[in-house]
C-alpha cells in the first residue's frame, strides 16, 4: 500500500513539474480582496516586491520576471501557480501567489539536479507569512 501511495505521489510530482501548476486554494477573507486591479500591466522585477508597504492595486495580469529571466504571468486573488522542469529551466522551480491587499510573493529555488538549493522569497512580508501559513511552512523565518 505505501509503495502505491509513494508511486501516486511521484506520479503527480512528476506531472506537475512537467506542465506547471495553479492551485486556486488560498482563501482570502473580502477585507483581505479588497484591493482593485491596477490600470495597466507590466513586466516586473520580483526584486521589486519585497517592499515593506502594501501594494495600491493588484497587479493580476501583470508578468513577475525571475532572477534567471524566466517571467510567468501573476494569476487572480487568492491562486497559487508553479513551474518547473523540462519546459523551463531544467532544475528550477518558480511559484507565485496574489495574496489580496498583501501583494504578490513570488519563490524560485534551483538545484543541481541532486540536492534543492535554497528557496528565495520575493515580496512584502505580510504577504509571505500568509503564504507560508497557507503552504505550512513552520516556523516563519
Amino acid at each position: 500500500m505505501l509503495r502505491i501511495l509513494v508511486a501516486v505521489g511521484l506520479t503527480v510530482v512528476v506531472v506537475a513539474s512537467l506542465t506547471g501548476c495553479v492551485d486556486p486554494s488560498l482563501e482570502l477573507t473580502p477585507q483581505d480582496s479588497l484591493i482593485a486591479k491596477c490600470a495597466t500591466v507590466s513586466r516586473i522585477p520580483v526584486e521589486t516586491l519585497s517592499a515593506s508597504t502594501f501594494p495600491a492595486c493588484d497587479i493580476v495580469g501583470s508578468e513577475l520576471v525571475f532572477p534567471d529571466g524566466h517571467s510567468m504571468k501573476v494569476k487572480e486573488q487568492g491562486v497559487t501557480a508553479a513551474e518547473s522542469g523540462f519546459l523551463h529551466q531544467p532544475g528550477t522551480t518558480y511559484g507565485i501567489i496574489n495574496a489580496g491587499r498583501y501583494g504578490v510573493v513570488a519563490t524560485f529555488q534551483k538545484t543541481d539536479g541532486v540536492t534543492p538549493g535554497p528557496l528565495e522569497w520575493f515580496g512584502n512580508p505580510a504577504a509571505i507569512a500568509v503564504y507560508r501559513k497557507f503552504a505550512g511552512y513552520t516556523p516563519f523565518a
